[in-house]
């Protein structure tokens, strides 16, 4: 509908502009009468027109072939419209955006503690042992008095003074009516600690967190592992798509250990909320029954609506004038120089001067969305550039969508690098006359080939191969162990992993060490004790030894798909019959 309404707008400009030079053109109603004119104004080649998004023109050039194609009528080919690069995303440098993870998770483990001191003051065996527990403690005690006194969970700030002067409050007593009530409840800061840190562990978008519901089973566990949670979310923009996230309970930085101690602090908050919200859901009732009028009725139902946005909210807190809050996009928060600026803001500025202090460069400015294209950076380095995980990771539907998250000036920096060296290093190659593709991956991998290195290397081409993977230092001077009383001056074959002296084992050497494995275990299973001890049992220990030198994973993969291949006769062990082959497990 939107590209309906900007193409009616195109029409529009073109009938207009006609009329205005002298050329005037009738109004189109039907598609064979578009022309090339339409498609200049729709793609900003005319000026002064700004361009439609390319997908707009596609779109809409694809509706019109479809109806020309109904009506037998000539399609339109050339409304070709060129996208412009899409524009890379900007991060601050990958050292600044590991430091400012750093640094919130340390913030939300500052909250963590502060808590921890919190519960210990409020217990009731609770000793201070330093004049900060002091004050906390006397702070409490006054507050506790106050719940005592009104019977309200929150007193008003003139029940919290009982009856003292505001401007003597502070002075009289050395009591701050923040602190009081910071001791039993989450701030505004504390819990903008945890929704960022929640941000950056995610990888969700600033509106699927803020879209979660305390009153439904978004957090739970696991089911198939109890030490684990599953968090789920819902993204408006992907039409209510789930977002998941799977994680620890015991990861004290993690999303889940994060809301589930969050909802527990303010479970006296909520029900204070939803006690709050049935009074006025009753009134709102009485006066719909006493017909008020529509502007009374207005205001009851926005504080009805509001209320309930309030007890779904994850991310409730106490502010500063002692009443009930909680986080919602767009809020700011926090002033500055008497200008209202938000949580990540403040934060940059404190951690910028700790840096500035230090010597280290200032933190560039962050917005919280950046820490989705944060997450799918180090997504990417993790899974070693593998962009399908990230885009599992990101809850994306389209690679495309994930593409254009890696489109940003820290990973094309990369790449552009890499292609200039490899660039450089080929044509350094080729101006030496040789080109050889192991140095060249190596060098781009790892830099300088030593001497050492490249004389290895030269070694070890030159070395004969005697069984796949597998290579020999002296094939016409085998041991006497294994030549036995041979006078043949070469080495009979298939005795390599008997010869210590001269097998050299290859990386490549992985499948035939599993398959020998296999038909060694098959042909002991197969046959007397006595027979098997000697050499098969030697070479068959010297297999499973070799068998250490690859990754567990592979060796396991490998060693089951020959075992499969022996028992379902696709491979025969030599010197056995069919049915004699069986593994031990």
């Amino acid at each position: 509908m939107i590209s309906l309404r900007e193409w009616w707008r195109v029409l529009d400009n073109v009938e207009k502009d006609a009329a205005l030079a002298g050329q005037p053109m009738d109004r189109v109603e039907d598609v064979r009468q578009l022309t090339r004119i339409h498609f200049l104004y729709a793609s900003g080649q005319i000026q002064g027109m700004r361009a439609l998004q390319p997908t707009k023109v596609t779109m809409f050039t694809h509706w019109v072939n479809l109806t020309l194609r109904s009506m037998n009528a000539g399609q339109i080919h050339n409304w070709i419209v060129r996208k412009n690069a899409t524009t890379q995303l900007r991060l601050p440098p990958e050292d600044h955006c590991t430091d400012l993870r750093i640094a919130l998770k340390q913030e939300w483990y500052a909250v963590l503690k502060q808590w921890a001191l919190m519960d210990r003051v409020m217990a009731d065996s609770f000793c201070p042992t330093t004049a900060e527990e002091e004050d906390f403690l006397k702070h409490w005690r006054w507050l506790q008095d106050a719940q005592r006194r009104t019977g309200k969970l929150l007193p008003t700030p003139v029940e919290l003074r009982n009856g003292l002067d505001d401007k003597y409050f502070n002075a009289l007593t050395g009591l701050s009516l923040v602190t009081m009530r910071a001791v039993q409840f989450p701030s505004r800061w504390e819990v903008d600690a945890a929704f960022h840190q929640c941000l950056v562990n995610t990888g969700w978008n600033l509106a699927t967190l803020f879209s979660l519901d305390a009153l439904t089973d978004f957090l739970r566990d696991n089911e198939w592992d109890p030490a684990r949670y599953l968090l789920i979310g819902s993204k408006a923009r992907a039409g209510g798509k789930e977002q998941v996230v799977d994680g620890l309970w015991k990861t004290r930085y993690g999303p889940g250990y994060i809301i589930k101690t969050l909802l527990d602090r303010n479970v006296t908050l909520r029900t204070q909320l939803q006690n709050r919200l049935a009074a006025e859901r009753a009134a709102y009732e009485r006066m719909l029954q006493e017909k008020a009028d529509a502007e009374a009725l207005t205001q009851q139902l926005i504080a009805v609506q509001s209320l309930e946005e309030g007890c779904r909210n994850v991310w409730l807190y106490v502010d500063c004038y002692g009443e009930i809050n909680w986080l919602t996009q767009g809020q700011s928060g926090y002033t500055i120089d008497g200008t209202q600026r938000p949580y990540l803001t403040v934060f940059l500025n404190r951690l910028n001067q700790i840096r500035d202090a230090s010597g280290k460069a200032a933190i560039p400015h962050v917005r919280p969305k950046d820490f989705r294209n944060m997450f799918a950076l180090y997504v990417w380095r993790i899974s070693g550039g593998n962009i399908l995980d990230v885009m599992a990771a990101l809850n994306h539907a389209w690679l495309k969508t994930t593409d254009d998250y890696l489109n940003q000036n820290i990973l094309n920096e990369e790449r552009d690098a890499a292609i200039l060296m490899f660039l450089n290093l080929l044509f350094a190659q080729l101006g030496d006359g040789r080109l050889d593709l192991t140095i060249l991956a190596h060098q781009l991998r790892y830099g300088t080939v030593t001497p050492e290195m490249d004389r290895r290397l030269a070694e070890y081409r030159s070395l004969p191969r005697a069984w796949p993977g597998i290579a020999c230092k002296d094939p016409r001077h085998p041991p006497a162990e294994i030549h036995g009383t041979s006078l043949l001056p070469v080495c009979p074959g298939e005795r390599c992993l008997l010869c210590k002296p001269n097998a050299v084992i290859l990386p490549e050497a992985l499948d035939f060490v599993s398959r020998r494995v296999e038909e060694l275990l098959a042909y002991q299973s197969a046959v007397p004790i006595t027979a098997f001890q000697g050499v098969p049992a030697q070479e068959l220990a010297n297999g499973l030894l070799v068998l250490r030198l690859f990754p567990p994973e592979a060796v396991e993969k490998t060693r089951t798909r020959w075992a499969t291949a022996i028992e379902n006769g696709e491979h025969r062990v030599p010197g056995l019959r069919p049915h004699a082959e069986k593994r031990i497990v």
